[in-house]
């Protein structure tokens, strides 16, 4: 049993160096990466509170934008749709007042499609 034990201490006193200096060069290296992280994302060095409120307020942020941008398109569309259809009205008063030409071969349909396809092209 004592060689057993003085084995041991022998074997502790061997690896113990070599893990050391490996244990020694990992931690240095996590360390540093740990600072550069810091260094790249202050927000990290915050404390956990104060992170999750600051990101709640960004996304929020984010999201009230994001709809603002949505609704505007909405607008647009019923402005778009207000147009059209008084364009429409106009187009059918200007129908019922003048009359046709002959050979003339534009019906109210086409000036429509032609007003949405120019539109469309603005638009994108």
């Amino acid at each position: 049993m004592k060689d057993a034990v003085m084995n041991s201490t022998t074997l502790s006193d061997v690896v113990y160096p070599r893990m050391a200096g490996a244990v020694e060069s990992l931690d240095s290296l996590a360390c540093g990466g740990l600072d550069h992280l810091k260094a790249a994302v202050p927000a990290i060095a915050e404390p956990m509170p104060q992170l999750v409120e600051t990101t709640k307020k960004a996304a929020s942020g984010y999201w009230s934008s994001a709809l603002e941008y949505l609704s505007s398109f909405t607008v647009a569309q019923i402005s778009l749709e207000l147009a059209d259809k008084s364009l429409d009205a106009v187009s059918t008063m200007v129908g019922k007042a003048a009359p046709t030409v002959a050979g003339d071969s534009r019906t109210e349909d086409t000036t429509k499609t032609t007003f949405m396809d120019r539109l469309q092209e603005r638009i994108g």
